[in-house]
């Protein structure tokens, strides 16, 4: 199913979705970091 919805979408989609993860990490670490006392 991913395989053919990739096939549809194209890879711009894949890409969009790394940012999505790379943008979800930041926001993670720097809450993170936030809450941590050093």
């Amino acid at each position: 199913m991913c395989m053919s919805c990739c096939r549809i979408v194209g890879p711009w989609f894949l890409d969009e979705i790394v940012i999505r993860v790379q943008f979800s990490k930041l926001l993670i670490n720097s809450i993170e970091t936030s809450r941590s006392p050093f």
